[in-house]
């Protein structure tokens, strides 16, 4: 026996339903290529400016990683600057994004575990170190690093988005704003 209520369609409600995820989704998708220049603009400026302070202040910068630990503390303030320098500037212009991301991630990994979890100080260690942070995972919530991290991740897995040089490159080459990893297009 039917449930529905006579004069009533009972795939009405289904449709509806999937009308109205189907445009929230395409509401959702226009605004991503705004958040990634948003992100990249405000992370990309910032860890340049990071960077070009480490620089200005090297000799400082060089003691700070020294009492962390760091081997070879004057070449860990070279690439570690020139990844945030370097790297903010490319973020935040959207140029080679996808592959600026990865020293820009990893930089802030060292940076994660060395100035926040002291893993190479001789008195907490690597394992000590991980475990604060999972016994603890709160206290780590606002490290400095891990906002850019975070924005490194994204940029890395979603590219740069629209507004980017990376963009207008890929417009100019294929005729479409959107490439693929192969070097392709991908149908917009």
């Amino acid at each position: 026996m039917d449930s529905a209520t006579p004069g009533q369609n009972p795939t009405a409600t289904p449709c509806k339903i999937t009308r109205a995820y189907a445009c929230l989704t395409r509401v959702l998708n226009a605004l991503q290529a705004p958040l990634l220049l948003g992100l990249r603009l405000y992370f990309g400026y910032t860890l340049a400016l990071a960077g070009l302070g480490k620089f200005r202040n090297f000799d400082q910068t060089v003691g700070f990683f020294t009492s962390l630990g760091l081997p070879m503390p004057s070449l860990q303030v070279v690439m570690a600057s020139s990844a945030e320098l370097f790297g903010g500037a490319l973020l935040l212009l959207g140029l080679a994004s996808r592959l600026i991301s990865i020293p820009v991630a990893f930089t802030m990994i060292v940076a994660f575990l060395t100035a926040d979890l002291g893993v190479l100080k001789p008195d907490v260690g690597f394992s000590k170190g991980l475990h604060d942070f999972f016994a603890a995972p709160g206290d780590y919530a606002h490290a400095a690093p891990l906002p850019y991290l975070y924005v490194a991740i994204l940029v890395m897995l979603f590219g740069p988005g629209l507004f980017s040089l990376d963009a207008v490159i890929c417009k100019i080459k294929t005729g479409s704003f959107r490439c693929n990893p192969a070097g392709g297009a991908h149908k917009v």
